[in-house]
């Protein structure tokens, strides 16, 4: 009983300093920009193009594209 409460404090100990770390980390707007663009990428791995002579990739469910 006592190796799972350990397990469950320790899981909630983690828990708590990933959040903090990430937080940290999103607290900063440079880091926070690119944090959440690469978040963004992996969530939307097709694209398409303006056009062909355009090779900016345009998101076709919301329109967003790689330009900063």
């Amino acid at each position: 009983m006592s190796m799972l409460l350990a397990f469950i404090a320790g899981m909630l100990a983690g828990a708590f300093v990933l959040a903090r770390w990430w937080a940290w980390r999103i607290s900063k707007p440079e880091i926070a920009r690119v944090m959440l663009e690469s978040i963004y990428v992996r969530a939307h791995p097709h694209w398409l193009q303006v056009s062909k002579d355009d090779t900016r990739r345009v998101c076709p469910c919301c329109g967003w594209t790689e330009e900063r």
